[in-house]
């Protein structure tokens, strides 16, 4: 399990996800919620990045096609997240998408989902 690269984003948003819960229906249709766990997932995580060289993007790429894409998980630096108590810092993460790339001249803008 390779821990993501140590690069700080210019701008961050994210999604605390929901409780491990699913929904069936009953007989007369009233929802029955059924909680697996009493942690949280499905976090959503989306790092942009601005004016990155092309080691700094290549990074990024090579870490995307080494996770396999969406399968493998990986572990965020906590750097990321500065003094902030977000998410548990032993939280696993899997890309969303393939990072997005804009090319200007020499540098490369990029968005990451995980």
């Amino acid at each position: 399990m390779n821990a993501y690269p140590s690069l700080s984003p210019i701008g961050f948003s994210y999604d605390l996800g929901g409780l491990n819960v699913s929904v069936e229906e009953t007989l007369n249709g009233a929802p029955v919620l059924f909680r697996h766990s009493l942690r949280q997932s499905n976090y959503r995580l989306v790092l942009t990045y601005t004016n990155l060289v092309e080691s700094q993007a290549t990074l990024i790429r090579d870490h995307y096609v080494d996770a396999a894409g969406s399968h493998r998980s990986f572990t965020v630096p906590s750097t990321l997240w500065g003094s902030a108590d977000v998410v548990p810092t032993d939280a696993l993460y899997r890309y969303g998408a393939k990072p997005e790339e804009t090319q200007r001249g020499v540098y490369t803008d990029m968005t990451v989902e995980l």
